[in-house]
């Protein structure tokens, strides 16, 4: 995944789950550390992963 493809995850999982891009990227960083994610934060990674491993490529 580029970083330009990191970023859109990042905003649209923030947009998603009416988390700011700061505590969506801070609760990112923590899961590193601990494994411990939110479920609303983790359901919405999984889905925008999944379109985009879904999606055809240009």
């Amino acid at each position: 995944m580029s970083s330009a493809e990191a970023w859109d995850v990042l905003r649209e999982t923030s947009m998603r789950t009416d988390i700011k891009l700061r505590h969506v990227a801070e609760l990112l960083v923590e899961w590193g550390r601990s494994g411990v994610l939110c479920a609303d934060i983790r359901t919405e990674l999984a889905r925008q992963f999944a379109q985009r491993r879904q999606a055809p490529e240009i």
